[in-house]
């Protein structure tokens, strides 16, 4: 090719780039490493956090105030329906955060079933980059989107990863942090537990995740969104229909225990705050 040829040919290449500015992605990899970032950060992140959680279940909209300290969360609730606690309900919220805090054993159990969770959580993530297989699906802002269905070379180990293993839909992987922004599934097949006995989910429920960061490097869920199908007990912190949408994040020290940790949350138990903090959180 002549020298003129190369160079009329230059600003044809580069258009072409510039019309096509993503970058190619493997998918799998792209997952396996923001996997690897999420179990690193697991691993080495042992922050706590204050923040105002809204849960919906059956009907009924609670607005409360969390704070997670090493014996587990210590949640205090504040509203139901957008109207603040009679007195008579405040008291009995008193004597409940009270009775849960000074009982040892209560706490324990606490301990054990937020390990499980955690323990359970873990798992699953590990399992994702093997359980489902991934397309590049276009971007949103400075998100990557990503298709996904069931591998159906992949063996589930147990109940939970059967489960997982029946979903399909979209992740969102923050391009520049490479962590998980967002998970949206949907069940594609029926799961039954011991012949139906032991528990069924019925494909067509749904599932999502959103995480944002609220702090340089610190990323935490603000929205879990479950509406599954049957019946069917995976995790002790979350329902088969759950609603719940968390903001207004505050770190709170690392060494708070059960008891600092209800102190903490009654100081900021202020309602006209938690109003503010939940008209934001509803929308």
């Amino acid at each position: 090719m002549r020298i003129s040829a190369i160079v009329a040919a230059v600003p044809l290449l580069l258009g072409a780039a510039l019309a096509d500015p993503t970058p190619r992605i493997d998918p799998q990899q792209l997952v396996s490493e923001v996997v690897a970032n999420e179990e690193q950060a697991a691993k080495n992140d042992n922050t706590n956090w204050m923040y105002v959680a809204q849960v919906t279940q059956k009907g009924r909209v609670e607005t409360r105030r969390v704070v997670e300290c090493q014996d587990g969360d210590v949640s205090r609730l504040v509203a139901i329906d957008g109207k603040p606690l009679t007195p008579d309900e405040q008291r009995k919220e008193d004597e409940r955060i009270s009775k849960v805090v000074n009982d040892q054993d209560q706490l324990a159990k606490q301990r054990k079933n937020s390990q499980e969770d955690a323990r359970k959580a873990r798992e699953m993530l590990q399992m994702i980059k093997d359980a489902f297989l991934f397309k590049f699906d276009g971007r949103e802002g400075r998100f990557i989107r990503l298709k996904f269905e069931p591998n159906p070379k992949f063996d589930p180990p147990n109940r939970e990863a059967r489960v997982l293993h029946a979903m399909a839909g979209v992740m969102l992987v923050d391009g520049k942090e490479k962590r998980l922004a967002a998970l949206q599934g949907r069940m594609v097949n029926d799961v039954e537990f011991g012949a139906g006995i032991l528990g069924h989910l019925y494909k067509g429920g749904t599932f999502a995740l959103k995480r944002a960061e609220v702090a340089p490097g610190h990323w935490e869920s603000t929205l879990v969104d479950v509406h599954l199908n049957g019946k069917a007990l995976l995790f002790k912190s979350i329902n088969e229909q759950q609603h719940e949408v968390r903001s207004n994040f505050k770190q709170v020290p690392d060494s708070e225990d059960a008891r600092a940790a209800a102190q903490e949350v009654e100081r900021n138990a202020d309602w006209a705050t938690l109003r503010v903090a939940s008209a934001g959180a509803a929308q």
